[in-house]
Parts: C-alpha cells; sequence; structure tokens
C-alpha cells in the first residue's frame, strides 16, 4: 500500500512537472512569434520596405523548426501555380517553378480555403526532375479581400516529428501576414506604375 500511495504521488508530481515544462515552452514560442510579428509589422510600415514575403518564410524556417517553407502563388495561367519563396536547407533550386493547381496539396488548399496538416509530401518538380518526399507538412492558404492567392507551405523532412496544433496557428498568422504583405507589395508597384 505504501508503494502504491508512493507511486501515485510521483506520478502527480511528474504531471505536473510535464505541463509546466509544455506551458513554459508555448510560452517562449508566444515571446519568439511576438518578437517576429513586430519586426514583420515594422518592415511592412516601411516606406522601402524589402521582400516581406522572403522576411517572414525565413522567420517561419525558425519558428517552426522546420526544413522548408515555401510559397506558392497563382500565376497569370490561372492553371499553374509558381513558387515565389523557397526557404530552408531542403529548397534546393524550388524558387521559380511552375506547377500544375490541379492535383497538388497547395491548389487543394487554395481551392478549399482551409488550413492542412499533412504526414508526408511530395514536392513539386520540374521537367526531368526526380520527386522528393518530406515529411510532416503545414499548408495554409494565403486569403486577401480579393480571394486567395496563394498558399504558405511548411515542411520537416522525413521522420521529424509531427506539427502541433499550435504550430497550425502560427503557420495561419504568418500566412495571415503573407496575405497582407502581398497586397502592400502589389499596392505599391501599383504606386509607382502610376
Amino acid at each position: 500500500d505504501a508503494d502504491e500511495e508512493l507511486a501515485v504521488a510521483l506520478a502527480a508530481t511528474a504531471g505536473f512537472a510535464i505541463d509546466n515544462a509544455r506551458l513554459f515552452a508555448e510560452s517562449k514560442r508566444a515571446r519568439a512569434w511576438a518578437a517576429a510579428s513586430a519586426e514583420i509589422t515594422a518592415d511592412f510600415l516601411s516606406a522601402e520596405a524589402g521582400d516581406t514575403v522572403a522576411l517572414l518564410s525565413s522567420r517561419m524556417l525558425e519558428l517552426a523548426d522546420a526544413d522548408l517553407v515555401f510559397v506558392c502563388l497563382q500565376n497569370d495561367d490561372p492553371t499553374l501555380l509558381r513558387v515565389a519563396v523557397a526557404r530552408g536547407p531542403l529548397a534546393g533550386d524550388l524558387e521559380g517553378l511552375e506547377f500544375l493547381l490541379a492535383g497538388s496539396v497547395a491548389g487543394s488548399v487554395i481551392e478549399g480555403r482551409q488550413p492542412r496538416v499533412l504526414e508526408e509530401l511530395q514536392l513539386p518538380t520540374g521537367p526531368g526532375s526526380t520527386a522528393t518526399h518530406l515529411g510532416p507538412t503545414m499548408a495554409v492558404p494565403l486569403q486577401a479581400q480579393t480571394g486567395v492567392l496563394g498558399a504558405l507551405l511548411v515542411s520537416r523532412a522525413s521522420g521529424r516529428r509531427r506539427f502541433s496544433p499550435a504550430d497550425l496557428e502560427l503557420a495561419a498568422d504568418f500566412a495571415g501576414q503573407a496575405s497582407v504583405a502581398i497586397t502592400l507589395a502589389e499596392a505599391r508597384a501599383d504606386k509607382q506604375r502610376m
């Protein structure tokens, strides 16, 4: 009986310690997100704003502990998507690649307007390229007032841990900021043309 009481007390203490560690990790992630959000907002407001989508992608790569972050935008041809930005060790020559909207994960997220978490992802490839398989992936639509602009995809290498609901919330926040950045960049380009 004494051993059982001791085991129950130890289990309760261990549960408390694990819960505190989880809360501390979430708090640390929230602080990092707040700092990144402030940096990105300052970049938005800058008159000489650089490539904010690239900055967003780099920060997302770091905060989500990902191996690849890429942004797919709709093309002049409505059947195609173009990888506008790709960051991370697995980015390779993905940036600038065009691929079919139909049948792609990015396409399904754009059409459904809902984020998805996948166990694995096959990267889009160009002609003559071999397919690259990734592990856990989040795909989030980039939505603006005018409609869906594209998709943000965040991936880890095969065999790495899955993304949590908190990770998906972070990706959705970044997707919202990326949508604003893309809309602002288009408005600035229109203003310069005028």
